[in-house]
């Protein structure tokens, strides 16, 4: 029965093996799910939940959503860029982090505002921050969000050259970076360091062309259950440009699909919930 998948068809079904069976959260927080972080910005003593799209120790960008913006504009009209807190806050934490921080960019994107803000701390903290987002983080700057299970976004990855390259699936995407999983035979020449082009046309049709290195590379085994119905796969880490990610094109279209992906999450969340269970405020 597996020999009459096609190619494409074989790697989703790997896919969904492979993701089913992943314990990494998001955010690689282990064994957190994307619905129990939580972000907040707060000013005058009012709390804007919003969605975290990346994070350092030096600042970080979130979504306002499109119902959290009369809030927003309370708050931000007229007072300046200073006084803001932002909070973070997940189960693995012995407490929430609030960080005093600046509003450096305020702009547009679908499902909301972005809001970028740097953190406002003395270098001793600064670095006592680094190692605490450094732990829980695991190094990932950027929130990388998966499409549906169900839903399959091809992507290309064509080599510099020309002359080689593969079709695999999408798997993760952020701000920064795709990860892609591709047949095990297409991608043996895409090794670590090798430059590509990656190109990928998201649900509503926006599509993404952009330059990009390789690196990471994983070879990636099926639980025992799904062997039957899946193929070999490797996982390929794939860093976007310092010119791609700076295009304002490009971030909107990926921080638009993170929002998406991540409201999607929370939805989902909501519609499992226990009866009688209260949201975790």
């Amino acid at each position: 029965m597996a020999n009459e998948l096609s190619p494409l068809k074989r790697l989703q079904n790997t896919r969904m093996a492979i993701d089913s069976d992943d314990r990494r959260s998001l955010y690689r927080v282990a064994r957190v799910s994307l619905e129990t972080v939580r972000v907040v910005a707060i000013r005058h003593g009012l709390r804007i939940p919003v969605l975290l799209l990346d994070v350092s120790a030096t600042g970080c960008a979130v979504c306002v959503p499109t119902d959290q913006l009369p809030r927003l504009r309370e708050v931000a009209d007229g007072s300046g860029p200073h006084g803001w807190t932002v909070g973070i806050w997940m189960p693995e934490l012995e407490r929430p982090l609030a960080v005093p921080a600046t509003a450096r960019y305020l702009t547009p994107m679908p499902g909301g505002v972005r809001v970028g803000f740097g953190f406002v701390l003395p270098p001793e903290t600064s670095g006592d921050l680094h190692e605490r987002l450094q732990v829980h983080f695991n190094q990932r700057r950027a929130v990388r969000a998966r499409p549906p299970t169900h839903e399959s976004i091809p992507v290309e990855v064509d080599g510099a050259d020309g002359r080689s390259g593969a079709t695999g699936l999408l798997r993760d995407l952020s701000l920064m970076g795709v990860g892609v999983l591709v047949g095990a035979d297409d991608g043996a020449a895409l090794g670590v360091g090798r430059e590509v082009r990656v190109s990928l046309t998201l649900p509503g049709g926006e599509s993404l062309d952009l330059a990009a290195i390789v690196r990471h590379r994983e070879e990636l085994g099926l639980p025992a259950a799904a062997a039957e119905f899946g193929a070999p796969a490797t996982h390929l880490g794939i860093e976007f440009s310092a010119s791609a990610v700076r295009a304002a094109r490009v971030t909107n279209i990926i921080g638009g699909f993170i929002v998406e992906q991540q409201m999607r999450t929370l939805r989902e969340a909501e519609e499992t919930r226990k009866p009688g269970e209260e949201r975790e405020r």
